[in-house]
C-alpha cells in the first residue's frame, strides 16, 4: 500500500510557451480527468502523476518506502518538492549505492538544500564517515539563474538546514570554487546548475575525482530546455567508457567504470 502520495502539480515553465490560454485550460481539464480515471491518490493505485510524469500499471515501490516517507516528511507541505517525489527518491537510491565506495559526497547547485536534506537523511547511517560538500552561488547570481531565495541569507539557511551533517559550504561561482574546494575522492555527485557552460566546467573535475562505482546524477539532463547541458556532457564522455542513462524523471545517471 502506498504511504506517499506525490502532489499533482504542473510546475514546468515550458507550459507557458507551449499553450495559449485556451490550450492551457484544455490541457488542465484533460490532466484532471486522467487523474480521476487512473485513481491518482488512491493508496492502492498503480498510477502516479507528478513532475511532468504520468505512468500507470507500475508497482511504484518507492511510494511504499517507510524510510523515504520519514525523510520526506518535513517537506510534505511543500508542494513543489512534493511534486518531485520520484526525482528525489532517485537521489536517495543513488547515494545509498554510491556510499559503499571510497570518497565523499558533493551537491553542486544545491540551492536551498531541501532535496539534499532528504537524500542525506535517508542515508544518514551511511554518511557517518563521509564528508559533505555543498556548492552554490548562494548570493544573487547574474541573469536567468537567480531564484527567489538567492541572496545574503541563503548560505546561512543552508548551513542551518544541513547542520546535522556538518557540511563544507562553498559559496560563489563554480568557476572559482571548483576544483579548488572539491574533495580528492568523490563517491556521489549531484549536479544541478541549469547552465551548460557551468556544467561543462564542473564535469571534468568531478569525473576525475570519482571513485570506480561512484555515481553522478544530473538533474537537468533529460529536460529539453537544458539540452545544451546534456550535449556538453555527452561530448565530454564521447571518448570515455561511461554513458549517461536518461531517466523519465528528467534526470541523467552515470556510474564511473
Amino acid at each position: 500500500m502506498k504511504i506517499i502520495n506525490p502532489a499533482c502539480l504542473l510546475i514546468n515553465k515550458d507550459y507557458a510557451e507551449s499553450f495559449d490560454r485556451e490550450g492551457m485550460e484544455l490541457f488542465h481539464k484533460t490532466m484532471v480527468s486522467l487523474a480521476s480515471q487512473l485513481k491518482i491518490g488512491n493508496p492502492n493505485t498503480t498510477a502516479t502523476m507528478h513532475d511532468d510524469l504520468v505512468v500507470w500499471f507500475r508497482n511504484l515501490f518507492f511510494l511504499e518506502d517507510k524510510k523515504f516517507a520519514e525523510a520526506l516528511r518535513p517537506y510534505m507541505g511543500d508542494h513543489t518538492l512534493h511534486a518531485r517525489t520520484w526525482r528525489i527518491y532517485n537521489l536517495c537510491w543513488a547515494l545509498s549505492q554510491a556510499a559503499h565506495v571510497a570518497g565523499d559526497v558533493v551537491d553542486i547547485g544545491c540551492y536551498e538544500a531541501r532535496s539534499t536534506h532528504v537524500f542525506c537523511t535517508y542515508n544518514k547511517d551511511l554518511l557517518k564517515y563521509k564528508a559533505l560538500y555543498l556548492f552554490d552561488y548562494f548570493d544573487a547570481p547574474a541573469g536567468d539563474h537567480k531564484k527567489a531565495l538567492h541572496g545574503p541569507k541563503l548560505e546561512e539557511l543552508v548551513a542551518k538546514r544541513m547542520s546535522d551533517f556538518e557540511p563544507f559550504v562553498c559559496p560563489g561561482s563554480v568557476t572559482d570554487t571548483i576544483p579548488k574546494h572539491l574533495p580528492d575522492e568523490i563517491c556521489f555527485a549531484h549536479i544541478d546548475l541549469n547552465s551548460a557552460e557551468a556544467e561543462a566546467h564542473v564535469m571534468p573535475e568531478v569525473y576525475e575525482r570519482m571513485s570506480r562505482g561512484g555515481i553522478i546524477v544530473f538533474d537537468d539532463y533529460g529536460f529539453a530546455r537544458y539540452r545544451n547541458s546534456a550535449l556538453a556532457h555527452q561530448k565530454f564522455l564521447s571518448k570515455k567508457l561511461e554513458r549517461i542513462l536518461e531517466l523519465p524523471t528528467g534526470q541523467g545517471m552515470m556510474v564511473k567504470l
